[in-house]
């Protein structure tokens, strides 16, 4: 069963997908403002009203996050080299983290306050954005997910360079039978890569990509189906291990519900049902995504905590502050610095590519 839309090279940009990566992001950013900050050992003294503080308790984005990356990665995969791919997410990642991390840093500086502050060293391994696989502390701890997208991006280049990319659904599957096999066995060590409670989540986003560029077949809807059902067992452990560890009362329900919609605005995708969305303005969004979360968190707590105004006043005007931001992070940094730098990285790189044009990649 296949549709000749469907089956059509997908087209160069979703916009819907901006959109949905900046609602996620949005959603990370109400979520540590007006939940975790005060949930979390104090990081913002702020308390906001009930309705504010249980909103952020549920606006986890990072699940609808991952779903986009899977999409996004799997897609420009099907047409670069492995080293193409290296170097186009090179030199999409790295000026703008470069530049975040280091004024966030020099913020923490500036209050002296232990808990934004880290190390010169730990500092200058953070860097390298590979800290994380080494235990070095975060900047700032939303780089957490980081490692995580940094991980998917090894497991797709190893791919990749294994010439895979035509058996990624089969792949895929057996993925998704491993991150249903560990909820009931653990493997030590194994998962440190495999992501299982993640692999739901960037299964999804990839296959809905496999649906768009294939066709709907109902191999592929299978699949899907089955990554959300392992999804809604993550995310119920994840409201459970939440409630645990802040000491507030979760419901599993409420974080099923949130996620089955992030399911349910893919499956539009994939019956491509959101031409409604094709809004040019959505590819700026898209754009201060990233910069926007590097950037957000502990320059946040450090508001809230050494800024004596108004909290509502201040949340506004601190929302303001980080989208102009992440624009002009985007705008000064990013947009100027990726072809220079993919171009020095294809000079520095063994294994020259014929093609040296390397064009930046969405994260």
């Amino acid at each position: 069963m296949t549709s000749p839309v469907e089956v059509s090279r997908p087209r160069e940009r979703f916009y819907e997908l901006d959109l949905f990566r900046f609602i996620a992001a949005l959603f990370i950013v109400l979520h540590h403002y007006l939940f975790r900050g005060q949930a979390e050992g104090g990081y913002s003294p702020v308390t906001f009203a009930p309705w504010l503080t249980t909103l952020g308790q549920y606006t986890t984005g990072f699940n609808f996050f991952f779903m986009t990356t899977g999409f996004l990665l799997l897609m420009n995969a099907g047409n670069k080299t492995p080293r193409q791919f290296v170097v186009s997410r090179t030199q999409r990642l790295y000026p703008a983290f470069w530049v975040c991390c280091t004024l966030t840093y020099l913020l923490s500086l500036l209050t002296q306050n232990p808990r934004f502050m880290v190390s010169p060293s730990d500092y200058l391994a953070n860097l390298t954005m590979l800290n994380g696989f080494v235990g070095i502390p975060y900047v700032d701890g939303a780089y957490w997910t980081i490692l995580i997208s940094l991980k998917f991006n090894v497991l797709l280049l190893l791919v990749m360079s294994l010439g895979q990319v035509k058996h990624v659904y089969w792949l895929s599957c057996a993925w998704l039978a491993y991150s249903a096999l560990v909820s009931f066995i653990e493997i030590p060590y194994v998962d440190f890569f495999l992501l299982s409670s993640y692999a739901p989540f960037f299964i999804a986003g990839m296959t809905v990509y496999l649906i768009r560029r294939d066709g709907q077949k109902w191999q592929y809807w299978l699949l899907f189906a089955a990554s959300y059902l392992v999804a809604l067992y993550y995310v119920v452990q994840d409201a459970l291990a939440k409630e645990a560890y802040y000491q507030v009362p979760y419901s599993p329900t409420i974080f099923m519900l949130i996620n089955t919609v992030y399911f349910l605005m893919f499956v539009l995708i994939a019956l491509n049902k959101t031409k409604w969305l094709q809004v040019p303005f959505f590819a700026t969004l898209g754009l201060i995504t990233y910069p926007l979360f590097l950037l957000h968190q502990n320059i946040g707590f450090m508001a809230f905590t050494y800024i004596p105004v108004n909290k509502y006043l201040l949340l506004v005007v601190l929302l303001i502050v980080m989208f102009t931001l992440s624009y002009g992070v985007y705008r000064f940094v990013e947009k100027p610095f990726a072809k220079p730098f993919g171009a020095w990285l294809n000079s520095v790189l063994p294994g020259r590519s014929n093609n040296p044009k390397t064009q930046p990649v969405r994260k």
